[in-house]
């Protein structure tokens, strides 16, 4: 029982170190395509304590999983008229116990969006891929 505390008092103390580097605009702009198209680096970390990871019944284990997910952002447009993003990230889990576990997963995202707030014609596009796993009974 000491145990599981130690590690969701760790978990807590942790989880609150989400970065999002993006947020004042492109870190690095990217000369040709407009004065608002850039790249922007993103990182999002987290720390999480699971008391049954395989969501099992019988033979329950619990373990603390650590994520880390950095990645990069591209944007371009204005966002009076045409806006455009895409989005990559790969979310790497690190389990304290169950090291099988671990995993490197792929996200692309893009979105494009159309017209200004007045206008009668607004247009929104968005495509993704996420590759999801869940932990697996070994």
């Amino acid at each position: 029982m000491k145990t599981i505390l130690q590690k969701l008092a760790l978990s807590f103390v942790v989880a609150g170190s989400a970065v999002a580097a993006n947020a004042a605009g492109p870190l690095v702009p990217v000369p040709g395509l407009g004065e608002n198209a850039g790249l922007s680096a993103l990182l999002d970390a987290s720390v999480a304590y699971n008391d049954n990871i395989y969501l099992d019944d019988s033979g329950e284990k619990s373990d603390t999983i650590f994520t880390i997910s950095p990645g990069v952002l591209f944007s371009t447009g204005d966002e009076g008229r045409s806006t455009a993003t895409l989005r990559f990230v790969e979310n790497f889990a690190f389990y304290m116990d169950e090291t099988d576990n671990n995993r490197a997963l792929e996200n692309v995202d893009f979105t494009f969006g159309h017209g200004a707030e007045g206008d009668k014609l607004r247009l929104s596009v968005a495509a993704g891929f996420h590759h999801n796993q869940s932990a697996s009974s070994r």
